[in-house]
């Protein structure tokens, strides 16, 4: 097992400075150290919020100014320690996006591990149950908050070898809704994104994507991780105030 290590900026307080907005929101963002992950991070401390990276991956950048924790998020012994880190350190968490996920990979389900399974499973819906059940009991207390899951159209559209992938994010977008019925009487909302195809660092199109993307994409084209942080951004605020499930 990975422990959880912390590592963070030095080029951003945890406190306000004089002059600085005593109301920022503190945002957690999984799997924030590169992809969507990153935009969303970016975008939320482009206006002043307070911005919590958790990711496998080191800060790849240490300037930008994120709180930033390494840790391993398959595992379920790891988020109670994370999350006492956090709240050691924030004191309290207002938005919680759960982005980190795993096993996009095409892999057929008679040749799948059973390791590879529960690995993608853990991380894609477990991970998020387990930081959303925390995270919901501290925003329930302050009798607000947001809860935003990064699903996948993988979730609606079958796909050869992406079985475990396309299950854990189908039951992330169950989760959502019912999450939602759960919680949304004591202020907080839990909504999911559906990004398409999204031309990261690591899922960027090759001739044949594009190809593929202008005949089965109505914009042609691949969407850009800034454009899903502005969706995801929007949600979290007070425009968003009558969206939930």
């Amino acid at each position: 097992m990975r422990q959880v290590e912390s590592v963070v900026s030095p080029t951003r307080s945890d406190t306000p400075e004089e002059g600085q907005q005593i109301d920022m929101r503190t945002v957690v963002v999984t799997g924030g150290a590169r992809g969507i992950g990153r935009a969303i991070a970016r975008r939320f401390l482009q206006d002043g919020d307070r911005v919590v990276t958790v990711d496998i991956l080191p800060d790849p950048d240490g300037s930008e100014g994120f709180c930033h924790y390494i840790c391993d998020l398959s595992v379920p012994e790891n988020i109670d320690p994370l999350v006492t880190q956090i709240l050691n350190r924030a004191g309290r968490v207002d938005v919680l996006v759960n982005n980190a996920a795993a096993g996009f990979e095409s892999v057929n389900l008679i040749d799948m591990t059973a390791a590879h399974w529960r690995r993608t499973l853990e991380l894609n819906l477990t991970s998020p149950a387990l930081l959303s059940r925390v995270f919901a009991k501290k925003m329930s207390a302050y009798g607000s908050g947001t809860i935003v899951n990064i699903a996948s159209c993988s979730a609606f559209t079958p796909e050869a070898g992406h079985t475990v992938y396309s299950a854990s994010k189908a039951g992330l977008i169950a989760f959502t809704r019912s999450l939602a019925r759960e919680v949304g009487r004591l202020g907080i909302r839990v909504v999911a994104v559906v990004p398409g195809w999204i031309a990261t660092e690591t899922n960027t199109p090759d001739q044949d994507g594009l190809n593929w993307l202008k005949e089965n994409v109505s914009l042609g084209r691949a969407g850009l991780p800034e454009e899903v942080a502005e969706v995801v951004y929007f949600l979290a605020g007070p425009g968003a105030s009558y969206i939930t499930g």
